[in-house]
């Protein structure tokens, strides 16, 4: 059974050496390793940096979050990488994803980031989720890619993660 958790720099380093082959050619276009794209994160100091790792039985197959922009912590860099281990729950995970981008995008108003144009299932899972595409022809390090965003709206303030998706470690935000 899939569980969300708030993820930890241990989640980064076991998920890193597990990752889709079509992440790691994402991160590599971006310049990283996958460990260095999934430790990031934890090195900002900034606030609007948040990160969540969905675990399997307690083995992490996914980390998701966005890293806010240094000038405007209400925009932000939106990710998602995962493990071919997140298949065998899939259609789990995609009935519930909906909810989990209302909640982990509730604190900004502009999220975005980039995908290779050949990641068919990717840009329809992004379009489905309610983001827009430009188009604008980009191309990074040889490769085509996608500029995807979405302007947040709607999303009340204090939204709570989904409790019945929530494992065991989770704490809330609200005091």
């Amino acid at each position: 059974m899939l569980y969300v958790e708030k993820s930890t720099p241990e989640h980064a380093f076991d998920l890193a050496f597990d990752l889709r082959q079509e992440d790691k050619y994402e991160v590599a276009l971006a310049g990283h390793t996958p460990l260095e794209a999934l430790i990031a994160p934890f090195r900002y100091t900034r606030d609007g940096v948040n990160t969540y790792t969905v675990l399997d039985s307690g083995i992490p197959v996914a980390m998701f979050g966005v890293i806010s922009t240094p000038h405007n912590i209400r925009h932000g860099s939106v990710w998602f990488l995962s493990s071919y281990k997140l298949d065998k729950n899939m259609r789990y995970f995609t009935k519930r994803t909906k909810k989990w981008v209302d909640y982990f995008l509730s604190d900004y108003d502009f999220v975005y980031n980039f995908v290779p144009e050949n990641n068919t299932t990717t840009i329809k899972w992004l379009k489905w989720l309610g983001f827009s595409f430009s188009d604008k022809e980009i191309v990074v390090r040889g490769t085509k890619v996608l500029y995807f965003y979405k302007y947040i709206q709607g999303v009340y303030k204090d939204i709570q993660p989904i409790i019945g998706d929530i494992g065991p470690q989770w704490t809330t935000d609200l005091s």
